[in-house]
């Protein structure tokens, strides 16, 4: 008996929900971030909608991915940002997931 090859049989799609975050810090002189999140996998990438003036931003958004077991990284990359009224938008924080 053969086993398929690890291509074969975990080879897909990869959906990722972002719900909501929680006590998104402040990086701004004035009011509350603008917070959005971009997120990755392999050689795909996405991004969540801007939720103005907000710590705690509902997205309730999902994004389908592709997945390939053949090539060697299997980790979700998730960045937080803070929307620039002006200049270039500020890194709140990372997180990786192994798949």
């Amino acid at each position: 008996m053969s086993w398929p090859s690890k291509r074969t049989e975990y080879a897909g799609d990869v959906y990722v929900t972002v719900v909501q975050l929680f006590n998104v810090k402040k990086v701004g002189l004035f009011g509350q971030s603008d917070p959005y999140v971009t997120l990755g996998l392999q050689h795909s990438s996405a991004q969540t909608s801007v939720v103005k003036n907000n710590a705690n931003p509902v997205y309730n958004e999902t994004y389908v991915f592709k997945y390939d077991p053949a090539i060697d990284d299997n980790e979700i990359r998730f960045r937080v940002y803070d929307q620039a009224t002006f200049g270039s938008d500020t890194s709140i924080g990372t997180a990786r997931f192994s798949v």
